[in-house]
């Protein structure tokens, strides 16, 4: 069984993970379909990214 300490080792992603994987993942498909303007996708991703930061 792998070192749990051990960097390389994949460790599940917890709730907080997924949910801003998942909203950057929508804002990055929502910029390439051109479904929203440029500006409100970078500001969302700052948000999401500053979210994240404070939740873990």
């Amino acid at each position: 069984m792998p070192d749990s300490t051990d960097p390389a080792t994949p460790r599940s992603l917890s709730a907080a993970d997924r949910l801003a994987l998942g909203a950057l993942v929508l804002l990055y498909v929502s910029a390439g379909l051109d479904l929203l303007p440029a500006g409100t996708v970078a500001v969302n991703m700052l948000l999401v990214i500053g979210l994240h930061r404070i939740v873990s």
